[in-house]
């Protein structure tokens, strides 16, 4: 994938993460990203999401035990 095509697809996810955030009211909502997934940490952040925790757990999809970062939108 090319640079601006990569920036397209993490503005894309970006709004529709805007999008669910505000048509989804009912808290406390959090979400995973693999510490190797910097792109995703990027898009939570911007869309005003705090770290508040991680851990190792098994990715199947990897057949492997990966670090996930838990963030939260912030208060």
């Amino acid at each position: 994938m090319t640079n601006t095509a990569w920036r397209v697809a993490l503005g894309m996810v970006a709004s529709n993460i805007a999008a669910l955030l505000d048509e989804v009211t009912e808290r406390p909502i959090h979400a995973r990203v693999v510490e190797d997934n910097p792109g995703s940490v990027r898009v939570l952040e911007r869309n005003g999401f705090v770290r508040v925790g991680g851990g190792d757990s098994f990715a199947p999809g990897r057949q492997a035990t990966v670090t996930e970062l838990i963030f939260k939108p912030a208060d």
